[in-house]
This record gives structure tokens, C-alpha cells and sequence, in this order.
């Protein structure tokens, strides 16, 4: 019994002792990489075993990629920071890009316009507009290539005929491409009433 009542005064005066030791402070830890490729460059010692860290190696166009997938971060123009790889300490895990951005070739696509109501509509909308205006061009460039053929033609038959066969092809195809944005407009305007279109 003496024995116990010992294992218990010592156990207890451990734990007393141990937080009475003041805290040591949480050192900040980091993920590899983050989205953007801005990522901790290994490499091994000399006996080919044990990894050896690095900087982190900024990638060309990091700050545009930083700006569309980490909107959040107060870095700018400071990777030193290294806020974009920084672990939370609460959550263990490191920041996320932000929902519906994606950076790409050709710069940041946002996607989070296309939650909202009608939105949809308003991108078909756009298409349509952008599908006319691309054949309306078209039939515009063969009309002239058309009328030319027929200015030079020379009075001969068979470049007379293509002339008017291009012509009368790039009319017919303005007309189907007219017809079918009204049909479209018409079927969701009208018959499916879809919100937004008709604007």
C-alpha cells in the first residue's frame, strides 16, 4: 500500500512539475509545394540517404497565380513570407486555393460567377451572341470573295457560277445561323422559361 501511495505522490509531482515548465513556442511549419508551384527544391548528402532542405524556388508567373488562387494572402510581392505553404496550427493543414478560381495559360478563370441565379442563361446568352457575330462575319468575308469572283470572272461561266454559289451558300448559312438563335431564344424565353434570357 506504501508503495502505491508513492507511485502516486510521484506521478503527481511529475505532472506538477512539468507545467510549471513554461511553454515552448510552436515553431512554424510548411508544406512542400503549394498550387502554384512554389515549392521546397531536396536534395541528398553525400552518402545518397539523407534529404537535405532547401529554399523554396518561386516559379515564373507565381505572383498572378498567388493573386488568383490565394486571394487571402497578405504577401504581396513577398513570397519570403511564405503565407501560401504556411501549415495552420489549429488544423494541421495548409491553405487551399480558393473555391472556383483556376489559373491557367492564358490567366485566372472564375467559375463562382456561375452560382448565382440566371447565370447560365447569361453565359448561353453570350455564346449565342459570339456564335452570330463569328457567322454573320463569315458570311460578310464570302459575300465580298463571292462578288469578286464574279467581277473577274471575265464573263466565263463556270467562275460565274461559283460566284453565285458562294454567294448564295453564305446567305443561305446567315439565315440558318439567325434562325437558329431566334429558335433558341424563342424555346427558352418562351417555352422552357429559363430566367434571364430575352434580356
Amino acid at each position: 500500500m506504501k508503495r502505491i501511495l508513492t507511485f502516486f505522490l510521484l506521478l503527481y509531482l511529475t505532472v506538477l512539475a512539468l507545467s510549471a515548465l513554461p511553454a515552448r513556442a510552436q515553431e512554424d511549419s510548411y508544406a512542400v509545394c503549394d498550387a502554384c508551384g512554389y515549392c521546397r527544391t531536396t536534395t541528398k548528402d553525400a552518402n545518397d540517404a539523407l534529404l537535405i532542405k532547401k529554399d523554396y524556388v518561386i516559379p515564373e508567373g507565381w505572383e498572378s497565380c498567388r493573386k488568383c488562387l490565394y486571394p487571402l494572402t497578405t504577401n504581396a510581392n513577398n513570397p519570403d513570407l511564405r503565407e501560401t505553404v504556411k501549415i495552420d496550427p489549429a488544423t494541421g493543414k495548409a491553405p487551399t486555393p480558393a473555391i472556383g478560381h483556376y489559373q491557367t495559360a492564358i490567366g485566372c478563370i472564375s467559375t463562382s460567377n456561375f452560382r448565382t441565379f440566371g447565370s447560365a442563361s447569361g453565359l448561353v446568352q453570350v455564346m449565342l451572341n459570339v456564335v452570330f457575330g463569328v457567322t454573320g462575319g463569315i458570311a460578310f468575308l464570302y459575300i465580298i470573295y463571292g462578288s469578286i469572283t464574279i467581277l473577274t470572272s471575265r464573263a466565263d461561266p463556270e467562275k460565274l457560277n461559283h460566284g453565285k454559289r458562294l454567294i448564295v451558300g453564305s446567305i443561305i448559312g446567315l439565315l440558318f445561323s439567325v434562325g437558329a438563335v431566334f429558335i433558341v431564344n424563342f424555346v427558352a424565353t418562351n417555352i422552357l422559361k429559363i430566367p434571364g434570357f430575352g434580356k
